[in-house]
This record gives C-alpha cells, structure tokens and sequence, in this order.
C-alpha cells in the first residue's frame, strides 16, 4: 500500500540529530491513534444506537458474532472492497442458506446502484444510487451504509488514517492514507524527521516537526494545505 522503497530506519547519526532524539525519544509511529479512534467509535456510539433493534448473538468468548449477508450482483474490485470493507465492520460474506441480507447491486456508467433486503421478510431495507467520485469510494460509501442498517453502528470505511512514513536517512514525512492503507499520499515536504501526525479534526493534522532545526508542532490544514506552529518553545514540544 505504501512505497515498498520506504526504509523502516532511521539513522540518528545525520545531520546533527543524534543528541535531539535522545533529549526527546519519540516513539516511531506507523498508524496513529486515528486508527484507535476509528474502531473506538464503535464503542462510544452504543447509546445513540440504542433505539435500533439489531440481533447480534454472541460466540462462547462473549464476542458479537459477525452478521451474515451473502453479496451477489458486483464483480472485480468493487466485490472485494465491498467484502473487505464489510468484513472489518463485523459483517461477513456467506452462502445464501446462512444469511441473514442479501446484498445485491451492480456498476454502470461510472455509478453503484446497491440494495439492502431482510431474506426472511423479503423487506427491502434500502435501495440507493451511489455517484461521484471513484467506484471504490462509492464502494465504500454502500458498506457504510450497509454496516449501519444491520449493524446499527456508524461504518468506517470512509475514515482516513495517519501516519509516518521514512523517506531517507534522518527523514521521515507524514502521510494520510483511506482507512485500507489505500489512496495514500504526502502532506509534509519538510526533508527533516516528522514525528507523532495525529489529527485534530477530520481536517487537520497536529504533528511535530524538525524543520526548523528544532521541534515545533504544526496545525496542518488539509483542505487548504495551510499550517501554523501551535508551539515552538524552547526545549521538548509534544505532538498531541
């Protein structure tokens, strides 16, 4: 998903970093607390869920079983991001005898077309056409909402993720990236270590840099590619 030329280490020997990470030991960090927050959210929606009647028995473990749909109608890339996307949100692919929905959709015309049935009852629980964007985005959008009606939780399939990548000896970047690890690309340019991108909102990115020659943390709004620093004191500076 990422570059596979992106070297996992840092040498801390270049350009006169050596003693400043020392002073500061930051933890290198791959997959922020974004991807925490992402399954967090599961969790913390409960309540405002709570008026949704959704059956979800558990295995012995005392875990919530997946909830079986079979998918029928996609093919190529768009049935296994829709089956990916589904499996990480508790809902998994399975013969039609086992399940519970049925799934069924097709592509044409660069849009989705995606429907929700209860196989017992026949109800048709939703019908809708997705457009704009890329088909995976779209693809993405349709799990989502997939999730949510046989789940009653928010999906995640639209969530970005951050991270750090390692472009070269004492150099590291921040990139964010879906929440798949794909469609990933470079916010900083800064040719320095970039430690700890977090976000702040779904819009912006706190993260700490050495551009300057010392830590400073930015403010980095994605939108506009703007960015402050919220802190450069002297001394150690912390990204959130």
């Amino acid at each position: 998903m990422i570059d596979e030329g992106i070297q996992p280490q840092i040498n801390t020997d270049q350009h006169g970093f050596k003693n400043r990470l020392s002073r500061h030991s930051f933890i290198r960090v791959y997959l922020c607390s974004s991807v925490v927050k992402i399954f967090l959210a599961f969790a913390c929606t409960i309540g405002a869920a709570a008026d949704i009647e959704i059956d979800r028995p558990m295995d012995s473990f005392g875990f919530l079983k997946p909830v079986p749909v079979n998918i029928s109608g996609f093919i190529g890339e768009t049935d296994s991001v829709l089956k990916q996307d589904l499996v990480f949100m508790g809902v998994v692919h399975v013969p039609i005898e086992e399940a519970k929905y049925l799934v069924s959709g097709n592509t044409s015309n660069g849009r989705l077309e995606g429907r929700l049935v209860t196989k017992a009852t026949k109800e048709q629980r939703f019908g809708r056409a997705y457009t704009g964007g890329s088909l995976r985005a779209q693809t993405h959008r349709f799990a989502d909402d997939v999730a949510n009606a046989v789940t009653g939780l928010p999906g995640i399939a639209q969530k970005k993720i951050t991270f750090k990548v390692e472009s070269g000896l004492a150099q590291s970047e921040a990139y964010i990236a879906d929440y798949d690890g794909y469609n990933a690309r470079g916010v900083t340019q800064d040719r320095s270590i970039v430690a700890a991108p977090t976000w702040a909102d779904p819009s912006t990115l706190v993260y700490g840099s050495y551009k300057m020659g010392q830590i400073y943390i930015y403010s980095h709004n994605l939108p506009t590619g703007s960015r402050k620093a919220v802190s450069h004191y002297p001394g150690a500076n912390m990204s959130p």
